[in-house]
């Protein structure tokens, strides 16, 4: 609940203690990418990194391989160490089965091309994005981000 209502501090003392407790797999990788989100959430990339690293690597359930993979791409691209952003968030639009967190991923892609200057590869991210998802504010943000390629189209154009 306190992670949920971004109080963070006095969500990770919860989750570090459930992370050290062996007596549930499950329940200590979930651990481990919740404190791992948290630190990323308040620019700690120091610490959320490893934890995130951890549950990309030991676990072998799907959905949280490729959550941690998400929040991986997103800590890279805040490092603007693109090439590893982009291979996580690859892989972790592959291993998902839920259509909204691949389409966010599909988003986050889509940025970094734009800001590689990739931008057919960032309207295919977009588009893909758009279409995969049936999330309204997810449909919105790629909508708008296809608006400013065609805008930059148009404009370079002259």
């Amino acid at each position: 609940i306190h992670n949920m209502l971004q109080e963070y501090q006095k969500a990770i003392p919860l989750f570090e203690q459930a992370a050290q407790q062996q007596i549930n797999l499950s329940a200590r990788i979930f651990s481990l990418a919740q404190l791992g989100q948290i630190y990323f959430k308040l620019h700690d990339y120091q610490r959320a990194l490893p934890l995130l690293v951890q549950v990309a690597q030991q676990t072998d359930i799907p959905f949280a391989q490729a959550e941690a993979r998400y929040w991986l791409g997103a800590l890279y691209t805040e490092q603007k160490d693109y090439e590893k952003a982009i291979q996580q968030l690859t892989v972790s639009a592959q291993q998902t089965v839920n259509p909204n967190a691949q389409a966010t991923a599909f988003l986050l892609l889509g940025n970094i091309h734009r800001i590689l200057k990739n931008y057919d590869t960032a309207r295919h991210y977009f588009n893909l994005a758009k279409e995969q998802t049936h999330h309204l504010e997810v449909q919105r943000r790629a909508e708008q981000e296809l608006a400013t390629l065609e805008v930059a189209d148009f404009l370079g154009s002259f």
